[in-house]
Order: structure tokens, then C-alpha cells, then sequence
């Protein structure tokens, strides 16, 4: 699996998928952490799950094993970015959830 440190790799974020949820137990089993539930982002390099964010509290759980710092931060900035486009909807009076609407796991 790539690792930053050694070349420069594009990390992706998205909402978790019913799909995710066998590399979702990988992941909080590799941090001695317990799973994630709900509304869920993910950090995905070269097809893979280096981390993930529950966003109602926040909590992540990422892959000892490689260099997920900056996909952990990733994953802080896209939840910050997911709250406040879902306050913005509130304000308006609309239940739609952002374009970037999360899937519960």
C-alpha cells in the first residue's frame, strides 16, 4: 500500500457505503478501537481505507500502520465543512441533506 511519506498520493473522501463496513471493522480492530456507526466519512488511498470519521461525534479510527495523519485531517476539515453546509440547509428551513449526503453504517 502507498505511504506519503515516500511519494506524493491522492487521498480521497467520501461518505462511507453499506460496502465499507468489512474495511470499517479492519480499520477500528487495527486502532483497538470500537466501530464506527452512523453517519461516517472515509479517508481512501489507492482503493484502500486508511481512516474514517463518525461525524456526530467526531471520533476517528485510522490505520496504525501507515502515515493517515493527513487523511485523519482530511477527514476533520470535509466534517466541518459537511456541519456547517447542514446548518446553512436548517437556516433555510430545508430537510435536504448536502450534495455530499452520508450513508448510516
Amino acid at each position: 500500500m502507498a505511504d506519503p511519506t515516500d511519494r506524493a498520493v491522492a487521498i480521497g473522501v467520501r461518505a462511507a457505503e453499506p460496502g465499507d463496513v468489512g474495511a470499517l471493522e479492519r480499520l477500528a480492530a487495527l486502532d483497538e478501537a470500537p466501530m464506527l456507526e452512523g453517519d461516517v466519512l472515509v479517508a481512501e488511498v489507492e482503493g484502500g481505507l486508511w481512516a474514517a470519521l463518525d461525524l456526530a461525534s467526531k471520533r476517528c479510527v485510522a490505520d496504525p500502520f501507515v502515515a493517515s495523519a493527513d487523511a485523519v485531517e482530511l477527514l476533520r476539515l470535509r466534517a466541518r465543512q459537511v456541519q456547517k453546509e447542514r446548518r446553512s440547509l436548517l437556516a433555510q428551513g430545508s430537510d435536504a441533506n448536502p450534495a455530499s449526503a452520508t450513508v448510516g453504517i
